[in-house]
């Protein structure tokens, strides 16, 4: 998958979203993103953005204390 460049991995157990990008060199950074933060996800023209709360809905994770 030489042309894969960012992927998300969301927690299933706990609202933890865990953002990858590759930059130079094949290397992987990694960003942990809370539920103030923003996912915007683009494919040729089409844009989304997500929050934690979008990825989250319905799951009664956002609602577990």
């Amino acid at each position: 998958m030489a042309k894969l460049r960012y992927y998300l991995l969301a927690e299933t157990h706990q609202p933890i979203v865990r953002l990858l990008g590759k930059v130079e060199g094949d290397r992987w950074i990694e960003q942990i993103l809370d539920r103030e933060d923003r996912i915007e996800i683009a494919c040729g023209d089409i844009r989304l953005t997500l929050s934690l709360d979008n990825l989250y809905e319905d799951t009664g994770l956002l609602t577990q204390g």
